[in-house]
């Protein structure tokens, strides 16, 4: 009786080791296969990522590329836009039978309501432009285009008016300040024959500044 016992006590200690032993085994078994699972999802989520990646790169390359394109064509267009505005120009002063261009030929210290000498002359189509006076006098009556541009000395206000028989037509001002500042008026005129047009100074006294920044224009659009 008493080896029986001894018989049964032996043999669950042995089931006992072995079923430590066991778990043991599947507790080793589950960690390896929890840390193989989560390997295999750490490479998965690296591969979605660099799929991202590469994709989403693949897409900015795209839409880059078509951006570009789109500029280039945006550029080509203003080029086309900005070349025909200067052909226009220049085929309405061809074709214009009246048209005068002159810069400002030196350096003016201007004083009360001097008339402006823009002495530099480049175009007098018609001879309607007198540059020893600044005034130009329209030869027929029409629709003119009349531009002036002026730069001032730094700490010099100009103060200027488009003049028409005697009458201000219009008014512009050069800023004071540290640099040269420059001001353009363009402006239209209905012009009879006869009439005048000059720029004059309407201050104290103001430097302005030659060398091909300040001149005066004009062109007979129609009549």
């Amino acid at each position: 009786m008493e080896k029986l016992r001894e018989a049964v006590d032996e043999n669950r200690k042995t089931a006992e080791e072995k079923n430590s032993i066991l778990q043991n085994k599947l507790a080793k078994l589950g960690s390896n296969f929890e840390t193989s699972k989560l390997q295999d999802d750490n490479d998965t989520l690296i591969k979605q990522m660099e799929d991202f990646k590469k994709n989403g790169l693949k897409k900015i390359e795209t839409i880059a590329a078509k951006n570009g394109k789109e500029l280039n064509s945006f550029r080509k267009e203003i080029d086309v836009i900005k070349n025909g505005m200067i052909q226009s120009q220049m085929t309405n002063l061809r074709r214009s039978s009246v048209a005068f261009f002159a810069f400002l030929k030196n350096d003016l210290y201007a004083v009360g309501s001097e008339v402006l000498k823009f002495a530099d002359v480049r175009i007098n189509k018609g001879g309607a432009f007198n540059p020893s006076r600044g005034v130009f006098t329209a030869p027929k009556q029409g629709i003119y285009q009349m531009s002036c541009t002026i730069m001032g000395f730094a700490g010099h206000e100009f103060f200027y008016l488009v003049m028409k028989n005697g009458s201000v037509y219009s008014y512009g001002t050069t800023s004071s300040g540290g640099h040269f500042n420059t001001e353009t008026s363009l402006i239209l005129m209905n012009l009879k024959k006869g009439d005048r047009v000059y720029i004059q100074h309407r201050h104290i006294a103001a430097r302005i500044h030659a060398n091909k920044n300040s001149y005066f224009s004009g062109y007979l659009i129609s009549g």
